[in-house]
């Protein structure tokens, strides 16, 4: 659960930085833990 907070927030961060690619980012973190 603490890794999953953890990650989400990451995430969170990355996309607000890079808000005018938060769709690529987020379609990349699918692809990297979706397998």
């Amino acid at each position: 659960m603490a890794k999953g907070h953890a990650l989400s927030t990451a995430v969170k961060l990355v996309a607000e930085a890079t808000s005018a690619k938060k769709k690529d980012v987020y379609a990349l973190a699918l692809r990297v833990f979706g397998k």
